[in-house]
């Protein structure tokens, strides 16, 4: 961000022109040491069947935070993208300053699969089966600290998003893990980066937090003890003023 600054980013009055790569080229590019892979589907087709290594930027104006986060400006950039979202995917990511693009995968993942190359899945739960499993789970909860101190899923470890590649210490990548946020968005990126590094026993949750919570289960943290239920609406009152005699009103006037 320094870089760009001071020096400006490129011109981004037009949008770039990407060029389709077949599979077995793309698998060779993946080889190379100065590309990095984004795919960016919705998480319900990641999670079904994705590249190793791919990041779960999904298509949509938080790419701009997200990417500027995840993806190194320094090297090339291989996507999978949905053709309709070809253009807003570049689009949103010129906005944060990347242009170096090697290409996209031409036919997606069917053509991918096809070629027989493997594929990586991740299990989608949801917070009903999340709250059967129980402490069988190593759970993280990505979410930023302001939104965590509004309650969070009992016994979740809070990492924000942003610092959980610097605190990966504190988990154990042999045990399940289960990743949430408040929506999937922040979690399916999460779940990507924490495959990178060696975390093989890895599912997420469809809906994370707004899901628990609008299930009614008990919720922990500061602002919620133990259950947090609906606030009690209280009836408005309104006060009248006392009528004073009339040769109270008589002296007021004069």
């Amino acid at each position: 961000m320094k870089t760009l600054n001071a020096e400006g980013p490129d011109i981004i009055g037009h949008s770039l022109e990407m060029q389709p790569i077949t599979a077995q080229a793309f698998q060779q590019a993946l080889q190379e040491e100065n590309t990095v892979l984004a795919d960016t589907r919705n998480m319900f087709a990641f999670g079904a069947g994705h590249i190793a290594g791919a990041l779960n930027l999904g298509a949509s104006p938080a790419m701009t935070i997200w990417g500027g986060w995840f993806l190194d400006p320094e090297k090339k950039i291989l996507l999978v993208v949905d053709p309709h979202e070809k253009e807003n995917v570049v689009r949103y990511l010129q906005r944060s300053g990347f242009t170096n693009f090697a290409g996209y995968l031409e036919g997606g993942m069917a053509a991918w699969s096809s070629a027989g190359y493997p594929l990586q899945q991740i299990p989608q739960r949801s917070v009903q089966q999340l709250r059967e499993v129980g402490n069988n789970l190593q759970l993280v909860d990505v979410r930023a600290t302001a939104e965590h101190e509004q309650g969070y899923i009992p016994g979740a470890i809070h990492m924000p998003l942003p610092r959980l590649l610097e605190q990966l210490a504190r988990l154990n990548p042999d045990k399940p893990t289960a990743v949430y946020c408040a929506a999937g968005y922040r979690a399916r990126l999460a779940t990507g980066l924490l495959r990178q590094r060696g975390f093989k026993k890895h599912q997420q949750h469809t809906r994370g937090w707004e899901a628990w919570r609008e299930a009614g289960y008990t919720i922990a943290g500061r602002a919620c003890d133990t259950v947090c239920v609906p606030p009690v609406r209280i009836p408005k009152v309104v006060l009248r003023p006392s009528i004073p005699p009339n040769g109270a009103l008589a002296r007021l006037a004069l």
